[in-house]
This record gives C-alpha cells, sequence and structure tokens, in this order.
C-alpha cells in the first residue's frame, strides 16, 4: 500500500511542477510583449554602439517586442552627430526563428529614411566569417520576405547626381 501512495504523491508533485512551469511561460511570455519587454528590448538597443555603423538611438517603442514591433524614430550617430535618421518604421517578425536561423522576417517597413552625410568611422573595420582578428563577424542569415521603404532622402552628394522622380527633383 505504501509504493502506490508514493507514486501518486510524485506524480501529483510532477503534475503540479508542470502546471506551475507553463504558467510561468505564459506569464513571460505576456510580459515580453507588453511594458516589460518593450523597456527591455529598448534597453538593449538605446546606446548601443554598433561596429563599423555608430550609437543607435531609439525612440517611441510600442506593440509586441517578439512579434510586431513599432519604432517612431531611430537614428545612427557617431562622433560628428546623426547621420541617419529612419522614421516609422514597423517591424514584424518571429522571434523563435532566434533559435533557429535564419532569422524571419516576415515585414520591415520604414515610411521615411534620411541619410544626412557618410559615417565617420574611428577606426577601419575589417569583416572576416569568424570574427578571429578581431574584425566583425559575418552578419546572421536573415529571411526578409517584405521590405517597404516609402521614402528615402540622401543628402546631396551621397549618391552622385540628384535623384529624380518622374523627370523632377525630389524634395524633402
Amino acid at each position: 500500500m505504501a509504493l502506490p501512495a508514493l507514486i501518486r504523491r510524485i506524480a501529483l508533485l510532477a503534475g503540479m511542477t508542470l502546471i506551475i512551469l507553463g504558467l510561468m511561460a505564459v506569464g513571460l511570455r505576456l510580459a515580453a510583449g507588453n511594458a516589460p519587454g518593450r523597456w527591455l528590448a529598448h534597453s538593449q538597443l538605446d546606446g548601443r554602439n554598433l561596429p563599423g555603423i555608430g550609437r543607435i538611438s531609439v525612440s517611441g517603442l510600442s506593440g509586441d517586442p517578439l512579434a510586431r514591433l513599432h519604432i517612431d524614430t531611430l537614428t545612427l550617430s557617431d562622433d560628428e552627430g546623426v547621420w541617419l535618421t529612419a522614421e516609422d518604421i514597423t517591424l514584424d517578425w518571429q522571434a523563435r526563428s532566434l533559435m533557429s536561423r535564419p532569422i524571419r522576417i516576415n515585414e520591415l517597413m520604414i515610411n521615411r529614411i534620411a541619410v544626412a552625410r557618410r559615417p565617420v568611422l574611428a577606426e577601419p573595420v575589417s569583416r572576416n566569417r569568424s570574427g578571429s582578428d578581431g574584425g566583425l563577424p559575418s552578419p546572421p542569415a536573415i529571411d526578409l520576405r517584405t521590405l517597404a521603404i516609402t521614402r528615402l532622402v540622401l543628402a546631396e552628394g551621397l549618391a552622385g547626381l540628384m535623384a529624380l522622380e518622374n523627370g523632377k527633383p525630389l524634395e524633402e
């Protein structure tokens, strides 16, 4: 009689443990998709120095960072200031693809990108596949399904001759 009671007790404890773990997973997912997740995404992005690109700054983060994220403004800057500004960005992606690769981005929509000048890099950046010589490692594989840039504004001299739209100079 003692053995079946012990087995029932172990089964009950195992079942309760699984239920608690499941509830914790649901709670973590809900937290990640709300204010705590946006705070974490903002803290990981804002002010980060990206080698060869510059410092990134984001403002107006909303949505679910693990599914469909919206950023009002993203800027890239170097020692001379901001050189790129992107506005009204929507990223629809699958966060679980970080584990299996390639990173799947269903849709990346950017309303406006303005490139004020070429970035000024502190030192030349070399690229290699492994990153073993101190250079940048290769970027991860990305499966980008849809990319939409509504407006791309390039400062004079960045792309050669003045850009034309339907035979007329582009206006900002």
